[in-house]
């Protein structure tokens, strides 16, 4: 229940945010993919001993995931994936809002070119910071959060937020900013027109 609450007033409010309803649902959907991903290469890790044959100690079988773990993984991947996201997004919105890009793929390849190596950058830090919890391998429940963390940040790095979330939106179109609307090749035009009588 706590998770769904906090899910839908986050996603209410960017909903609110920039006047499109499509965004909450986007969001919804690449933030719970790495989410499971990361959870289900945990349970075959963990429960199953995929990596057993590394012989890395902290990589070990240990019976199944701690009961814990989802719950802490999930309120932190959700943290980092909406910061990541509403980053790379919001500079997209900025961009198409001003009139700068008319067409969202022009906005949305500029925005990706201008906001990838921070991201990259980023989740790499992020990624190395927990690279502690997986070096020990006395606590069990450390060896899990340090690899379920480093796996989803560098997934939502390196595939959601830079190859998953750009294609979503370039597929989606004008539905991205609906009941909402961007500035067209038309309308930029006829305000031209505008702007030149004025100065005439």
């Amino acid at each position: 229940f706590v998770i769904s609450a906090t899910l839908l007033v986050i996603f209410g409010s960017i909903g609110i945010r920039y006047r499109a309803a499509l965004i909450p649902i986007k969001l919804l959907f690449t933030i719970a993919l790495p989410i499971l991903f990361t959870l289900g290469c945990g349970v075959l890790v963990f429960e199953d001993g995929w990596l057993n044959w590394t012989g890395i100690p902290s990589l070990q079988s240990q019976g199944g995931l701690v009961w814990i773990n989802p719950v802490a993984c999930s309120f932190m991947l959700v943290g980092f994936a909406l910061d990541y996201d509403l980053f790379l997004f919001s500079r997209i919105y900025d961009e198409r809002k001003k009139g700068r890009f008319l067409q969202d793929r022009d906005a949305i390849v500029h925005s990706v070119v201008a906001t990838g190596p921070m991201i990259t950058t980023a989740g790499i830090i992020m990624a190395l910071a927990f690279s502690g919890m997986v070096v020990q391998h006395d606590n069990p429940f450390l060896c899990q959060m340090g690899f379920t963390m480093i796996l989803g940040v560098l997934v939502d790095t390196f595939i959601v937020r830079t190859l998953l979330v750009p294609a979503l939106l370039q597929a989606a179109g004008k539905l991205n900013w609906w009941p909402g609307t961007m500035p067209s090749a038309a309308a930029c035009d006829q305000r031209q027109v505008f702007l030149d009588a004025d100065t005439v």
